[in-house]
């Protein structure tokens, strides 16, 4: 019995284990990124002649997930108040893997915390649970109020540097972080009165992912997310892939990208924060939708302005003495939604 007792007391310590913050993200990366293993989905993604197409691809949800923290950081500087973004800039470079994402709006403060003694860039991009999105009382239509987004992103990457102008303070900062944000480079803060910008550089770290670097598919579905970024911005952003501007700003021209040369799309903006647009799909009820720039499957937004659409249409067709049940209208339906929702 006492030989039993040592043995459970053993297996009690190794079954019993406390981990930091970011060892619990790295060995449980589900909880926080999504899966780190290959899925199959059906998705849209633009081709090499950048046509929308929707295909079987192979991709990593949590290694999409990485690359969409920080896209999303430089759209929701698009629609924050106090910014004059008018650029945003993405880099894939296929061979390294390295991602560059750039926005030239109000840089981050370059400036010592009061109350932690940090410098609030290395804060926010190298310091779990920390954000500008905590207030309970504020009405928000960016993204991220959980204390993770970039901070996940620099923990599932061999290289991070966050690089930003403060006009203001008149200082540029330049900080560099390495495996896995377990190293982390003394901050290089210079006189600078340049222009205000930031930029955000990384390598995933693709082991993690179990792959050696970006498919073919997975650029193009990263590539057509830059596209939705465009769109989803206001008229004066230019949104550059790889130092090309996208080709269109509106909204309406995004949605041509999905319909055939010969359907008619109707189009309305309904106010600053609604947009919507619809043609007849080809089989089947489909939806392309964004809720504050986050590219989302379906939903109560969705719902709202699809079952509007098929109501007012069953109206039409009843004055023509036809009698086409709701299901069957809907069903004919492909749905564009860009929509700014407070605190979604």
């Amino acid at each position: 019995m006492s030989k039993m007792s040592k043995i459970s007391k053993k297996n009690v310590s190794d079954i019993y284990q406390k981990k930091n913050h970011v060892e619990h993200i790295l060995d449980i990366p589900d909880t926080y990124i999504g899966s780190v293993e290959k899925n199959v989905e059906n998705l849209y993604i633009l081709n090499e002649d950048d046509k929308v197409i929707k295909k079987d691809i192979k991709y990593v949800p949590g290694l999409h997930r990485i690359f969409e923290e920080i896209l999303l950081n430089a759209f929701d500087h698009t629609v924050r108040e106090d910014t004059n973004v008018t650029q945003i800039k993405v880099d894939i470079d296929e061979e390294s893997g390295r991602i560059t994402v750039f926005n030239n709006g109000t840089g981050i403060p370059v400036q010592m915390h009061e109350e932690h003694k940090m410098w609030i860039p290395a804060m926010i991009f190298g310091e779990l649970l920390t954000s500008s999105n905590y207030s309970k009382t504020d009405k928000r239509i960016t993204g991220g109020k959980n204390g993770y987004g970039s901070k996940v992103t620099n923990i599932f990457s061999k290289e991070f540097i966050i690089e930003t102008i403060d006009d203001e303070e008149e200082k540029k900062f330049v900080m560099k972080f390495e495996n896995n944000m377990s190293i982390k480079n003394k901050p290089k803060i210079t006189s600078n009165k340049g222009k205000s910008y930031t930029k955000v550089s990384f390598i995933p770290d693709f082991e993690r992912f179990n792959v050696k670097g970006f498919s073919k598919d997975m650029i193009g579905y990263m590539k057509k997310r830059v596209y939705d970024i465009s769109a989803c911005s206001n008229n004066n952003v230019s949104v550059y892939y790889n130092s090309v501007r996208v080709p269109f700003k509106s909204f309406d021209k995004y949605v041509k990208l999905y319909a055939p040369d010969d359907r008619k799309i109707v189009h309305e903006i309904v106010n600053n924060r609604w947009e919507v647009a619809a043609f007849l799909s080809n089989d089947h009820f489909e939806n392309i939708s964004f809720v504050n720039g986050i590219n989302t499957i379906g939903g109560t937004h969705v719902d709202h302005v699809a079952n509007g659409l098929t109501r007012e249409l069953a109206k039409v067709i009843t004055k023509k003495n036809k009698n086409v049940k709701n299901f069957y209208i809907k069903d004919k339906l492909f749905v564009f939604v860009k929509s700014f929702i407070e605190n979604p």
